[in-house]
């Protein structure tokens, strides 16, 4: 008995090469799965990291101007309620997992140039800080108009270490008359 060619059943070989074909699909398929998981946890910590950054920074803007940089430096003995009553530079950043042989334990720190003489270009530096007119290599931690600082997030990520800065500038708030 002839099968006419629309009948006719598939051959051991068709089979196995449709076979073949289902296996490729499928692995190409979960390797796109897997490399989606991975870049959503990346993204994941990414945005926990530069949220922690963000609320710091709304933080420290409920201060009043001149005691910022008191409350966060590392001196504890310059803290505006008196001796070791503010946070200072370093933060804890919940869901990050701190990079191994971190001094502190934290993820999150905060940094003040203290002299305007530092080079950084992202915080526009060297500059002149307190108004004098000029940039000069002097501590003007004291009486800056302009508070230059850059808040870091370093944890240890899925794909080792990470970190990101958030840089900002900020000036006395004047009220309005």
């Amino acid at each position: 008995m002839r099968f006419k060619p629309s009948q006719q059943a598939m051959t051991l070989i068709e089979v196995m090469i449709a076979a073949v074909i289902i296996v490729i699909a499928t692995l190409g398929l979960l390797q796109a799965f897997a490399l989606s998981t991975r870049l959503n946890d990346e993204a994941k910590e990414k945005t926990i990291a530069m949220e922690a950054a963000r609320e710091k920074l709304e933080e420290l803007r409920a201060y009043e101007f001149q005691e910022i940089y008191r409350v966060y430096n590392y001196d504890s003995y310059d803290d505006p309620g008196g001796p070791g009553t503010g946070p200072g530079p370093n933060f804890e950043v919940e869901g990050l997992n701190v990079r191994p042989g971190d001094y502190d334990g934290m993820a999150g720190r905060i940094v003040f140039p203290a002299r305007e003489t530092v080079v950084d270009a992202e915080l526009g530096m060297p500059r002149d800080l307190n108004g004098d007119g000029f940039v000069t290599d002097h501590d003007i931690s004291l009486d800056y108009i302009v508070l230059p600082l850059s808040i870091y997030v370093e944890w240890s990520g899925r794909q080792g270490p990470r970190e990101i800065r958030l840089q900002t500038l900020l000036g006395e708030r004047s009220m309005p008359q």
